[in-house]
């Protein structure tokens, strides 16, 4: 038997964490999702035809049009690199994991729909928006479910959590960070 032969029949180690292009991905649509909220008051003002927009408005419509474009093509990049490389296994039980598929697939597709609408609702039909909307509050919904289960696993201290938070690479350094939110949960909290 060769070497090679010896390697290929040698089980594969259980992927624990994303890669950290993926937690960059994750981390960084969370990121422009916050701030599609924080601007999102902008746009109805840039299409008023009474009320001319601040220049700050303009900016902030500015930001949430080009930042709702980037977190559609980071979705899209997400997607792929789940594809090209699936998601680190689980042992969780069945209706967990089929709960994870439902929100986080919800959540690509409300994302994608949502950067579809927003385009053509500023570039193209303004009565898109509606769509736009829904999506929003269907994602809103999909967060929090999603927010819950981080909670749940964080209470848990299962691991499921640290998927999207540490990778081994990165243990010495988050591990200073971790004993620094201990010791003020426990001296503070």
């Amino acid at each position: 038997m060769t070497k090679n032969q010896r390697q290929r029949e040698q089980p594969q180690p259980v992927v624990r964490y994303y890669p950290p292009f993926q937690m960059a991905i994750h981390w960084l649509v969370v990121f422009l999702v916050t701030a599609q909220w924080y601007t999102s008051d902008a746009i109805p003002r840039t299409r008023s035809p009474f009320f001319p927009p601040s220049d700050t408005q303009l900016f902030m419509a500015a930001v949430h049009t080009y930042s709702g474009i980037a977190i559609g093509l980071l979705v899209l990049m997400r997607i792929y690199l789940r594809w090209k490389r699936p998601m680190p296994a689980l042992r969780l039980p069945r209706w967990q994991i089929i709960a994870t598929a439902i929100v986080h697939w919800g959540l690509y597709l409300g994302l994608i729909g949502q950067a579809a609408t927003g385009v053509i609702a500023f570039y193209v039909w303004t009565g898109a928006g509606r769509f736009h909307v829904a999506l929003w509050n269907l994602t809103l919904v999909l967060v929090g479910i999603h927010l819950a289960a981080a909670l749940y696993h964080i209470v848990r201290r299962d691991g499921a959590i640290w998927r999207v938070g540490q990778h081994p690479r990165r243990v010495r350094f988050l591990g200073g960070f971790k004993e620094f939110v201990s010791f003020n949960l426990r001296n503070f909290g």
